[in-house]
């Protein structure tokens, strides 16, 4: 098999920038693994190989809170193996390998075998050899029930994507420097999206296409869209090549959530009449329903065999976790619906009064999962008239499907271990160390949910610097006042300069800020 040349790689001249992938997660493939029959590694003490990790933000955040499991990373760019390697020095990490080497090297296997295998953001964005060697990894070093995550652009909705790169590439192709190509690139498809008196369904995929390069920072469009490997595929077309390589189909890492609200009742009933059709026939023609453009796609050895759909018996092992908000009080609802608004802006209704409570129970405990036990226990406790629990497992069966409903919608999130974190301001709050060495870093910062946040701010990170569990609420405030006073800092535009007025507003915003950060899953318990 071909090799690439390691000596230099294009994300050594322009690094990509670092990131934290919550749908990587083990927690997050074993559950889905789980709930398809098969019997994961226990993620406290599992094995994951990231391929194509970069500076390996993402691995070093997931050995950090999974200190009995072991992490190799690799990757064909040697700055940010370093700049990795650097960061779990600092951390003490003795549970993770990073490596920089060519993923067709064969010396990769001396690593042996893995229960996690995730490829994010490569498949699409290298040749076609290095594509058949990640599935070639994926089949020769998962253990018997390992499972292998790999992210790709999706057709149909890269065609729309392919539209405006075909040309940037085109158009940038005589300038130097990755800011002067992110510049032209954006000002061909600018000049593209208002070049008619009168817009039309062409010029229309160029405004659309504006807007999502317009949110990109130049090293990230360089690398996704400037990028001469760029492919997308059919769902279709990748499980063919998965299937070559004796893998099979086990689901998505990030599950349907989609808006079902935006199609006719005639497309949802077309739809529903595919539930019994073959699997792979059964998401392409979702794909096509749509419009996907990027797919987070897991996979097992074919050997294995996978239960055809979500096993119910198994939801009361998992925990829920949900951050929508229920828009009108459930207590006085009555028997009218209780809306709910996703953090995305989305809405949706929830009519049955039991499952009404238990979603509204879900939601006041983020961002702590809360066990399938606690959540029957409290439907019983604030709906006794319509949950009469009986001893039988009727009414625990109701709630199971409801849970495995709402997980298949991307409504209900389920884990198979709770995250460490709190669900309310203590008298100390805290950040992990991770995040304190982050801080001091620069870079973006993770959560206890492995998300990252970004703070652009001086101010936002002398706050979160002073979270180490040595100071009350007070004491943040007092820190802050005297950070505003001596750094000039304008963190409160608009206002005047009087004393009192200042330490007050001030103060509040510690407040929220902190209530912000414990809803981002920032403080450890």
């Amino acid at each position: 098999m071909q090799a690439m040349d390691l000596t230099s790689t294009s994300y050594d001249e322009v690094l990509y920038p670092a990131g934290l992938f919550p749908q990587t997660h083990p927690d997050r493939l074993a559950t889905t693994a789980y709930l398809r029959g098969l019997s994961p590694a226990p993620i406290q003490r599992c094995r994951v190989l990231e391929l194509g990790c970069g500076a390996a933000n993402n691995l070093v955040a997931m050995a950090f809170q999974l200190p009995e499991s072991e992490f190799v990373g690799v990757d064909a760019a040697r700055i940010p193996i370093a700049s990795g390697q650097s960061l779990a020095a600092e951390l003490g990490l003795r549970n993770m390998t990073l490596r920089a080497m060519d993923l067709c090297d064969r010396n990769l296997e001396k690593f042996g075998t893995f229960d996690f295998i995730v490829a994010h953001g490569v498949y699409s964005w290298v040749p076609d050899f290095v594509r058949e060697r990640i599935l070639q990894i994926c089949r020769d070093m998962l253990a018997k029930e390992g499972i292998g995550y790999v992210s790709y652009n999706a057709y149909p909705g890269c065609h729309f994507r392919d539209l405006v790169r075909h040309m940037m590439c085109f158009h940038t192709q005589k300038f130097e420097g990755v800011s002067e190509k992110a510049t032209q690139a954006r000002a061909l498809v600018k000049f593209m999206a208002e070049s008619r008196k009168k817009p039309d369904y062409y010029t229309e995929a160029f405004h659309t296409q504006l807007g999502r390069i317009v949110k990109y920072g130049d090293e990230s469009l360089y690398h996704d869209d400037l990028n001469p490997f760029a492919q997308p595929f059919y769902f279709h077309e990748f499980m063919e090549e998965a299937q070559r390589h004796d893998l099979q189909y086990v689901g998505e890492a990030v599950l349907d959530s989609s808006d079902r609200a935006q199609f006719t009742p005639e497309a949802l009933q077309r739809m529903r009449e595919l539930d019994g059709a073959n699997e792979i026939v059964r998401e392409q023609y979702k794909d096509f329903l749509c419009g996907t453009g990027f797919r987070q796609t897991l996979l097992c050895k074919r050997e294995l065999q996978l239960a055809a759909a979500f096993l119910e018996a198994r939801i009361p092992d998992l925990f829920a976790m949900c951050d929508s908000v229920p828009l009108t009080d459930p207590e006085t609802a009555g028997d009218s619906p209780v809306e709910f608004k996703t953090p995305g802006g989305g809405k949706f209704e929830i009519s049955n009064p039991v499952w009404r409570t238990a979603l509204c129970y879900i939601c006041s405990q983020w961002p702590c999962a809360v066990s399938f036990e606690q959540i029957l226990n409290e439907v019983r406790r604030r709906d006794p008239k319509n949950f009469t629990y009986s001893g039988s497992a009727t009414e625990g069966a109701f709630i199971a499907t409801a849970l495995k409903e709402s997980y298949a919608l991307g409504v209900v999130s389920l884990r198979i271990r709770p995250p460490n974190v709190v669900n309310q301001v203590g008298e100390r709050p805290a950040i992990s160390r991770l995040a304190q060495a982050q801080i001091r870093l620069g870079g973006p910062i993770a959560s206890q949910l492995h998300a990252s946040m970004k703070v652009p701010d001086a101010a936002g990170r002398h706050f979160l610097s002073l979270l180490d569990g040595t100071r009350d609420v007070e004491a943040l405030a007092a820190e802050m006042i005297a950070f505003t006073r001596s750094s000039g800092q304008d963190l409160l535009p608009g206002e005047t300069d009087d004393k009192e007025n200042l330490e007050e507003k001030v103060r509040q915003r510690v407040k929220n800020n902190l209530v912000s950060l414990m809803r981002g899953g920032m403080f450890v318990a």
